[in-house]
């Protein structure tokens, strides 16, 4: 019994550790890709707001209210949104299928590092 429970805070800890590890690595300036959006520019920002741009640089980064987090496999990302003709913040979990440090995916999207 004493091993299963050793086995399970040590796992615990390395899953904590893992999205810790993710939380540092997201920050910077992502390509993001979606088969039915054209392509945009993401800056994932250490306070975990967000911001996006499309590739033309004269145009500034938008945040409005946008927020990131990550938990455990998911991507948690709040935007703004408007419904029914009101403005709100809408939030959307994104389960992470793939995780590098120049590329990740989520079960919507794909991330490249831009330098």
């Amino acid at each position: 019994m004493r091993h299963i429970l050793l086995f399970l805070v040590i796992a615990n800890t390395a899953l904590a550790s893992d999205a810790i590890h993710k939380d540092k690595t997201i920050i910077g300036k992502w390509e993001v890709n979606n088969p039915r959006r054209v392509p945009r520019i993401v800056f994932f920002h250490p306070n975990h707001t967000w911001g996006v741009t499309k590739f033309d640089p004269d145009k500034p980064e938008e945040i409005n209210g946008r927020r990131w987090r990550i938990e455990g496999d998911k991507l948690i990302l709040s935007y703004p949104s408007r419904v029914n003709g009101r403005d709100s913040l809408e939030t959307h979990a994104y389960k992470i299928v793939s995780f590098y440090r120049d590329k990740f995916a989520t079960d919507v999207f794909t991330y490249k590092r831009i330098k």
